[in-house]
């Protein structure tokens, strides 16, 4: 009989942790999950065994919260779903009072800017696009010098295709930026392809434990970004030769 262990999942109403809740509920471990929300609409949404309304990430009250939980319902490890808790839990681990398993402080910061994880992955010999922080409308310009007559712009931090857009003159691109007050905080790149690929990875100690790659079919309700990225996958598919661990 496997013991039974004790999960806390923040953010638990969003759709990442309730796919992360299904997968525990599919193993073949024991798992009692506790979740959280700061959103008193998606608190409901969670299926965790037992849920609690916490403050926002942002707000001085939040580590205490989370402490409290752990204390109260045992907790052996805290799970975030979403970038601001990530980024939060991580600042503050050390006034935690379970594991986390996080990558250093360091990594968790670049993981969440895209523009420093283009730069560490260029460097590290990763075959990336083309990026260009645009710090002033001169990058634009560079931008489209480099790239050709189509860019890819998106903010630099945030998910589900936060600010992202395709342009193809430097007009659109421009008020893009202005429009979204993103300068020194948005990107250009090289636009690839409407095709579009996931790669999902668990390290330990930087040794990779498991991956899954997946193709996207679709977005949801892909007409309401201007990129058409909504963050939300209608289908996806195994790639050939995807091989997992």
């Amino acid at each position: 009989m496997f013991k039974t262990i004790r999960i806390l999942v923040l953010g638990a109403g969003g759709s990442p942790a309730t796919n992360f809740i299904r997968s525990l509920r599919e193993s073949h471990h024991k798992f009692y999950i506790v979740g959280t929300d700061a959103n008193k609409y998606y608190f409901w949404r969670s299926e965790a065994d037992k849920t609690y309304l916490i403050p926002d990430a942002k707000k001085r009250g939040y580590i205490d919260a989370i402490n409290r939980i752990v204390s109260t319902e045992k907790i052996q490890l805290i799970y975030a779903a979403n970038d601001q808790e990530i980024a939060r839990i991580s600042r503050d681990r050390q006034k935690l009072k379970t594991k986390v398993f996080l990558p250093s402080k360091k990594t968790v910061s670049i993981c969440q800017d895209k523009y420093l994880s283009y730069l560490l992955w260029e460097k590290s010999g990763l075959c990336v696009p083309k990026t260009f922080l645009l710090k002033t409308s001169i990058d634009i310009k560079k931008a489209f010098v480099e790239l050709g007559n189509k860019i890819w712009l998106r903010q630099t931090k945030g998910a589900f295709g936060k600010g992202s857009i395709i342009a193809d003159n430097f007009q659109i691109a421009k008020a893009w930026v202005e429009f979204k007050q993103g300068w020194g905080y948005f990107t250009a790149a090289s636009y690839l392809s409407p095709n579009s690929i996931t790669w999902q990875s668990i390290y330990r100690n930087g040794r990779l434990i498991c991956a899954q790659g997946r193709r996207r079919i679709l977005w949801e309700i892909e007409g309401r970004s201007p990129s058409g990225i909504s963050g939300i996958t209608g289908v996806n598919t195994k790639p050939n030769g995807d091989k997992y661990r």
